[in-house]
């Protein structure tokens, strides 16, 4: 019977990246048994066995893993490659905000050049109505 603290280590070097070649010559060069150290390989679990002990999924876990693999693949291309309605969407919602920006500016430059006359024309204005109430 081959010891469970051999099968812990081997388990445990192989989670680490050691080869089982690696492992069969540090443990024969420390002493072991070459049957026994071959026992330990054959019963430790690797790590990639472990995953295919796994229960295989059903059909419904299957379904869902395909679509999300689907999905996954469309969000990244909707990522890489925006389509034609997106972006006129944006072009336009920029183009409206310039619009807007120059249109305050403009006018913002008007009232500053006419400020005299439209101060006086105000002015006028509520004169009138005035002396009509």
């Amino acid at each position: 019977m081959v010891n469970q603290g051999l099968i812990n280590w081997v388990e445990e070097s192989r989670k680490r990246g050691f080869s089982d070649k690696k492992l069969r010559e540090h443990l024969v060069a420390n002493g072991f048994d070459t049957n026994e150290v071959e026992d330990a390989l054959n019963k430790a679990e690797s790590p990639d066995n472990k995953k295919e002990q796994k229960s295989a999924p059903s059909k419904k876990e299957q379904k869902m893993q395909e679509k999300s693999k689907k999905n996954d693949g469309k969000k990244e291309k909707k990522k890489l490659k925006p389509s034609k309605k997106q972006s006129s969407k944006h072009n336009s919602g920029v183009k409206i905000l310039i619009f807007l920006i120059i249109l305050v500016l403009v006018l913002g430059a008007l009232s500053f050049i006419f400020w005299d006359f439209l101060a006086g024309a105000f002015e006028e204005m509520y004169n009138t109505i005035y002396d009509l109430l």
